[in-house]
């Protein structure tokens, strides 16, 4: 008889820091947090003959994605970012993700927010899309922090 367990997942197990701060007030959904390489991991090339190559690349940078209510406190924390950014007082920011059951995720010790959101003002509340820019991603297990 095969081996057949049931398991769980549940975004509650999800912790995200910005500067050892604990992000809360995420948007709904399921694409809150989102880790994307930044470029593919390997580009392919044939050639004349129809020999190919694999250029691996040495690309670990990554963006990440956080939707954010506009009450978030990280929102704020964000929007002070950007300000200090524009006024010439550009500083990384450490960026850590994790699933707490798992112990997937991954950090960066100097991401830069390199898109903010739209702020839309009406009569439902939108969600904050903060893009950050890590240019140097670790995606191995996070050992202690959160």
């Amino acid at each position: 008889m095969a081996d057949c367990r049931v398991t769980t997942y549940s975004f509650n197990d999800v912790a995200v820091t910005l500067d050892t701060h604990l992000v809360e007030g995420f948007w709904e959904g399921d694409d809150v947090v989102q880790v994307a390489d930044n470029a593919d991991v390997a580009t392919p090339v044939v050639g004349a003959d129809g020999c190919s190559i694999v250029s691996i690349d040495a690309d670990n940078a990554v963006l990440v994605t956080l939707r954010l209510k506009p009450t978030s406190a990280a929102h704020d924390f964000l929007r002070k970012k950007v300000r200090a950014m524009k006024n010439g007082g550009a500083r990384p920011i450490a960026i850590t993700v994790r699933d707490t059951n798992s112990n997937e995720g991954g950090s960066g010790a100097e991401a830069f927010v390199i898109r903010q959101p739209t702020a839309t003002h009406g009569k439902k509340a939108t969600s904050r899309d903060w893009v950050l820019f890590v240019g140097c991603w670790n995606d191995q297990p996070v050992v202690g922090g959160v």
